[in-house]
């Protein structure tokens, strides 16, 4: 199942002013009661609310800012002026690799080609191009980086062109990752030029 989450500064100060304005409404219920008993009643359904709100991932911390509250495998994030959400991951994908073209080298000792399946929706105003506005990357398990593309791929992503708004691409991107890092790694997408921390980790499976 695909998860949705679309996380920016702005929406996060939103989320924060309104969990401040229910501080301070349940402040002023509080403030109200007349008796003991309304007091504890009172107590008991904040404890309820405080339970619900923690079953969802933003309670539990997954918001995908950090490698160890990554989103799930398949989340939509939206990162700049694109809406983008990573499909299935193939942790080896020499073979495809290969078979695509003859000329194409081999992964380096000790490392893999990993792949990942990419939708993407152009969500400005005017218009762009999703290999030059986002980058992606495989953060590993030890924290080092990985962004060596593996040579010429299947339905390579940056063979899309400028897209206007509301419209989308697709297409597969493959990076050079080593071996001892794939366990528990992740894919940071982030926008490519941008001051701002637009950057999201997505896990790879």
């Amino acid at each position: 199942m695909t998860v949705k989450t679309k996380t920016t500064p702005r929406r996060r100060a939103m989320r924060l002013a309104a969990l401040a304005s229910g501080v301070v409404l349940t402040a002023g219920l509080a403030a109200c009661g007349g008796d003991d008993s309304s007091s504890s009643s009172d107590s008991g359904d904040n404890d309820n609310g405080s339970s619900d709100s923690s079953d969802n991932g933003e309670a539990d911390g997954n918001d995908g800012s950090n490698p160890g509250s990554a989103l799930p495998a398949g989340s939509t994030v939206e990162v700049g002026d694109w809406e983008v959400t990573l499909g299935d991951t193939v942790l080896d994908a020499a073979e495809l690799v290969a078979d695509e073209n003859q000329f194409n080298d081999e992964a380096q000792e000790g490392h893999q080609f990993v792949l990942v399946a990419i939708d993407a929706t152009y969500i400005g105003e005017d218009s762009g191009n999703f290999w030059i506005d986002v980058t992606m990357k495989v953060h590993g398990s030890g924290g080092n980086t990985f962004d060596d593309r593996c040579g010429v791929i299947p339905d390579d992503i940056t063979d899309a062109g400028e897209t206007f708004s509301g419209a989308s691409v697709s297409g597969n991107l493959c990076v050079e990752v080593e071996s001892d890092q794939l366990d528990g790694a992740t894919w940071m997408v982030e926008e490519l030029f941008s001051m701002d921390d637009n950057r999201f980790f997505i896990e790879i499976e």
